[in-house]
């Protein structure tokens, strides 16, 4: 394959912008949450103990357990056929204990989280890995239809995994398309487009830049060379995400100081979304390096993510209700 078609295949024509603005984008009613006290937070925020279930080499079910008497636990009982879903794609080679705090996010208010891991190899061989792991999303989904709110959250070279369920969902809608409509919305924190996914890869190997443009360079001869077995699926799960698939809300979360997810790439794509009609909000960070926004910003980045999850309603369908 050419390497110039890629190379143009793996860049959006979206209208060029200020990589910084978003001031026409819609609001979030962010201060409501970033101003929230601590008291009225443990009302419904608070660690609780996870239970772990193990489903198979990519996916992993964590369930708060909810204490007898408590107003989770009543709330859980009540609405035993409406629950939420959160899906939690981490970045490549992502540790527990720093993923751990991402699915805190949900699982302290009480919502269950479906985490799923793509790892280097299943990112390099799409077919027998990667999109087996979409289809046994998909397939845990059509089953588990009390999950009837669904949610996903994407970081960095993961929503590559995500994007494989979606081009499955596309190419079996008679089986799967049902499970579109349960999802409420997508935040997307650090996303990669193709370009990126190559540097996404190459740090998660090693820390050495040496190393680094030796591993891209690789990438670069295995995309050329891999086009019918590999790149081709890159492609196509970057064109679903550009074109919005899922078709639900969206947040992006983004700095202006991350060398791989470029601050006027993610600026461009939710101005394009926004174009279109879909309703895209964004929080650009200013110092924070690629997927190190909570850690640096974790208050702003915490009060992002639960406005959003409030203006979509999938904290009332948790039974939860932040603003009182």
């Amino acid at each position: 394959m050419d390497p110039q078609i890629l190379r143009r295949l793996s860049k959006p024509k979206f209208k060029s912008s200020d990589p910084y603005n978003n001031d026409h984008l819609p609001v979030l009613p962010v201060a409501n949450f970033r101003n929230l006290s601590t008291n009225a937070l443990s009302i419904y925020a608070y660690q609780r103990k996870i239970k772990s279930t193990k489903l198979s080499e990519y996916l992993e079910l964590l369930q708060p357990e909810t204490e007898e008497g408590t107003f989770s636990q009543v709330h859980r009982k009540r609405n035993k056929e409406h629950r939420p879903l959160v899906l939690m794609y981490p970045w490549l080679m992502a540790q527990d204990k720093h993923v751990e705090k991402y699915t805190r996010l949900y699982t302290d208010l009480g919502i269950d989280v479906l985490k799923v891991t793509i790892r280097p190899l299943a990112l390099l061989n799409p077919v027998p890995r990667a999109q087996v792991a979409a289809a046994e999303v998909l397939e845990f989904l059509l089953e588990k239809e009390d999950f009837n709110k669904l949610f996903i959250h994407g970081m960095s070279v993961g929503g590559y995994g995500f994007m494989e369920v979606m081009t499955k969902m596309e190419q079996n809608e008679d089986r799967y398309l049902c499970i579109r409509s349960r999802f409420t919305g997508q935040v997307w924190d650090s996303p990669c487009d193709l370009p990126g996914l190559k540097e996404g890869v190459a740090r998660s190997v090693t820390d050495n830049q040496r190393l680094q443009a030796w591993v891209m360079d690789a990438l670069d001869w295995f995309l050329e060379f891999r086009y019918q077995k590999a790149t081709r699926h890159y492609v196509k799960t970057q064109d679903m995400f550009h074109k919005n698939y899922l078709d639900a809300p969206a947040l992006y979360l983004y700095s202006r100081a991350d060398v791989v997810s470029k601050a006027n790439i993610n600026t461009d794509l939710a101005d394009n979304w926004n174009g279109r009609g879909y309703q895209v909000f964004s929080k650009v960070f200013n110092e924070s390096k690629h997927v190190g926004h909570y850690s640096k910003y974790k208050v702003e980045y915490k009060a992002n993510i639960y406005a959003f999850l409030h203006h979509i309603g999938m904290l009332k369908y948790a039974g939860i209700n932040l603003e009182d």
